[in-house]
């Protein structure tokens, strides 16, 4: 990266939180601990609602959550700014926005033929992709041994996929490339917002309000397209369970992402990505 921006926003929130007096060591403590327990409880939620409760519209789900993540971070957003302008360009924006839908969409529909267990662990393989994403966007270096580590942690990957495919019946190759393409999608949209973060004086609250604002735009014609929406409004509305469940989803999710966010700003994309990694342990 040619120049990184000087003057960056030194003011840090997290959901209307201000912790940028606390220390540096104590924020990143904060946000890692808070990123990773609500992303395991985002996970056990949503193994309930995919594969216990077989929810069957992915797209139509992914359209309420961009619309649950749109309300709270324009409320947010408003909180911190005041305003809604835009530090960096909306083509980044734009990229964020495809990276979520293509990581929501390919997470959701691996639930059809993976266990929760199996799904997050290749999942944690994301450190490998954001090293790669963060040299070519980012002008990143790595040490010898985040190279080494993340290395090994893909062909451990690797090695679990190839012997859950012998041992267990209900393995899928199908869901494999499914989570796998969310690992992707989801180290490119990392990558971007380090960059971002890097570049601009963009808030976490500014990133999570215009991508998904406009991954909301791009994925309500989808869902009309594919026929989610009308028959995953009667759905939900014979099924009001599903509502409920999703409201605290949502929250954890959109907590767990914030968190996540503060962490890339404050750490990098690839710290933010091994506390990802660690919630398997969990």
């Amino acid at each position: 990266m040619k120049k990184q921006v000087e003057t960056q926003s030194k003011t840090i929130r997290i959901m209307g939180y201000d912790i940028s007096n606390l220390p540096q060591q104590t924020q990143f403590i904060f946000v890692a601990s808070l990123a990773l327990v609500s992303w395991v409880l985002y996970g056990y939620l949503q193994e309930l609602l995919f594969k216990i409760w077989k929810f069957p519209y992915n797209w139509f789900h992914a359209l309420l959550q961009f619309i649950f993540y749109t309300i709270v971070a324009f409320i947010e957003n408003n909180g911190v700014r005041g305003n809604f302008s835009r530090q960096t360009s909306l083509k980044w924006h734009l990229s964020i926005a495809l990276g979520l839908l293509g990581t929501r969409c390919f997470g959701n529909f691996s639930f059809k033929y993976l266990d929760y267990t199996t799904k997050t662990i290749i999942q944690s393989s994301t450190s490998l992709p954001v090293m790669i994403f963060g040299i070519i966007l980012v002008r990143r270096s790595y040490s010898a041994i985040e190279y080494i580590a993340s290395i090994m942690m893909f062909f451990g990957i690797v090695l679990f996929a190839t012997v859950d495919a012998e041992t267990n019946a209900e393995f899928d190759s199908l869901g494999i490339i499914l989570a796998v393409l969310s690992v992707i999608t989801d180290a490119g949209k990392t990558a971007i917002q380090e960059r971002i973060f890097a570049t601009s004086r963009s808030t976490p609250q500014e990133v999570l309000l215009w991508s998904n604002v406009l991954g909301l735009i791009i994925i309500l014609p989808l869902c009309v397209i594919n026929g989610e929406l009308f028959p995953g409004l009667v759905y939900a509305y014979n099924h009001p369970g599903i509502i409920f469940l999703d409201i605290p989803l949502f929250f954890i999710g959109y907590l767990a992402t914030s968190a996540s966010l503060v962490c890339v700003k404050i750490s990098g994309a690839l710290v933010s990505s091994v506390i990802s990694l660690t919630r398997k342990f969990l």
